[in-house]
Formats: structure tokens, sequence, C-alpha cells
């Protein structure tokens, strides 16, 4: 099955080594490097994802995604960029990514992130018992009232109900949740345990199950 990707990115260099990396793992991509005539493209043609520059010329990138969720409400966006900085990637998923991708992580963890997200069903709303999770739009409700959740918090829940019922390693967790090297995450590992804790209250739900050696699980019977 093809997966079609729109690149858009004014860093000609690093766009053509990455965009050249997903061609071997069997994307096809469109790579843009100007948002000349992107409304164009965007309104011409439908892609599996759109992979979008945080930081472009004239605008962020976050305006360009709202652009396409204009045309389709189901556009999967991740977006990418060199910031390490939380707001900026809280920024992106407010505004509809799915994910932001750092640039300075490898070629090879970037592809890997790219084909989970492909791979994956985007099921937009998950809903369990009295509880919705908007999984595209950052909105978790309790009885219909909204429940506020930290940025950590939602991206633990995320990635522990996308995988219920699998036991979760707490490097796996960290790494989805921070995006760091093992070594520099160590110390998040520690604090895996409070964020698991406060969601739990907060939900007030019993299916968040610690597995011992392990890590985390989402059970459901």
């Amino acid at each position: 099955m093809n997966k079609t990707l729109l690149f858009i990115d004014d860093d000609k260099i690093y766009s053509e080594i990455l965009t050249g990396v997903l061609r071997k793992n069997g994307f096809i991509v469109e790579c843009v490097n100007t948002v000349n005539n992107i409304k164009e493209i965007i309104e011409s043609s439908s892609y599996d994802i759109y992979l979008i520059d945080y930081y472009l010329d004239n605008l962020r990138g976050t305006q360009l995604g709202e652009y396409i969720l204009m045309y389709n409400r189901e556009a999967v966006i991740v977006y990418i960029s060199h910031s390490e900085d939380p707001k900026v990637e809280l920024a992106c998923l407010e505004m509809g990514g799915i994910e932001h991708i750092r640039k300075d992580q490898s070629f090879e963890v970037i592809l890997k992130r790219l084909e989970k997200i492909f791979d994956k069903p985007m099921t937009s709303i998950y809903q369990y018992k009295d509880l919705s999770i908007d999984l595209k739009n950052f909105v978790v409700r309790k009885n219909d009232m909204i429940v506020k959740l930290t940025n950590i918090e939602f991206k633990l829940l995320k990635i522990l109900v996308e995988n219920r019922n699998e036991s979760l390693p707490r490097d796996y967790i960290a790494e989805n949740i921070w995006g760091y090297d093992y070594d520099s995450y160590l110390g998040e590992l520690r604090t895996i345990d409070t964020h698991v804790k406060n969601l739990k209250k907060k939900l007030e739900i019993n299916n968040i199950q610690a597995v011992r050696g392990v890590g985390y699980r989402w059970y459901e019977r």
C-alpha cells in the first residue's frame, strides 16, 4: 500500500536528505520548499501524512496546518522543528498536529515514528464507558465534562489507550513523551509514576495498571 506524504520545509538541504530516506523506505513524497502556490497543492491533492516545518518563512507551520484542516478535518498532520521548547510542542498538538518531531533525532527514529503513525488507524475519538478521549484535538471528557490534563498527562494517556492491553516498558513511554535519547531521560523515568498517579486521580479510573519489572498498561476486558 502506498504511503503518500507532503513534506513542507524551507530548509532545502535537510528536506532533500529526509525525503531521500523516506522514499527509500516506501513513502511517496512530494517535497515543497516554499509556501508559494502551496494552497493550490493542498486544495488539489490529498496525502496520508502532512509533515510541516514549524518555522517556515513568513508564517508558522501551524497556520498552514489550520488551512489544511479547513479542507480535510481528518488530515494527519505532523510538525517538525529543531525546537526543544515544550510550548512549541504544545502549540503543535493544540493546532491539530498528532505529533511534534525534533530534527535532531536520527533519520531512523524519524522514519520509525512516521511509519507507526501511518500504520495506526487514526480514529479521532476513543470512548470507554463515561470517558471520551479526542486523540486528535487534545480534549478529554468524563460524563461530558472536560477534564484538564497537562501536556505530559495527555501524551501518557494517548500512548496507553492506543496500545491498550499491552505492557509498555518505562523507557518506551518516556521516549514517546519526551523524545530524548535514553541517557537523557533516565531522570524522567522516575516521574512517570507521579504522572500515572495524577492521571488516575483526575480520570477516576483503575484501568492503568503497573506491570512489575516492565512499566504500565491500559487494561480492558
